[in-house]
């Protein structure tokens, strides 16, 4: 195609256009070239959303593998803090046993002495 301009304008008795089979091949060329086009789109699009769609399942993944570790180490943290509280509560029980123990013997030896005690403030009133 022969185009003279004249400044910024072309003149349109100065465009020639080519023979018609030639413009039929040109014509065929840019539909072709449209079409692959759209394929390459189509093929790309396809890749986008797959890629998309395989980032979202490996998020996926990894928030469920996460989430079975921290289930695992909840149940972890549960036996251990639970055997912890119970030989806890066995050593204050044992504790209380004793010290039940100590004070009924205590209670034993100075009960009539405080008995007497007790008696003889009252009868000195």
């Amino acid at each position: 195609m022969n185009v003279q301009r004249e400044g910024n304008f072309v003149k349109k008795e100065d465009i020639s256009f080519p023979e018609s089979q030639d413009l039929e091949d040109v014509i065929k060329q840019i539909l072709e070239i449209d079409s692959n086009a759209r394929n390459i789109t189509d093929t790309a699009m396809k890749a986008r959303i797959g890629a998309e769609q395989e980032v979202e399942k490996k998020k996926q993944e990894l928030h469920d593998t996460f989430m079975e570790r921290a289930k695992n180490r909840i149940e972890i943290i549960k036996a251990d803090e639970g055997k912890i509280a119970t030989e806890a509560l066995a050593s204050a029980d044992n504790l209380v046993k004793i010290n039940l123990f100590q004070l009924n013997q205590i209670a034993e030896e100075k009960s009539e002495g405080w008995i007497n005690e007790i008696y003889s403030s009252i009868i000195e009133i």
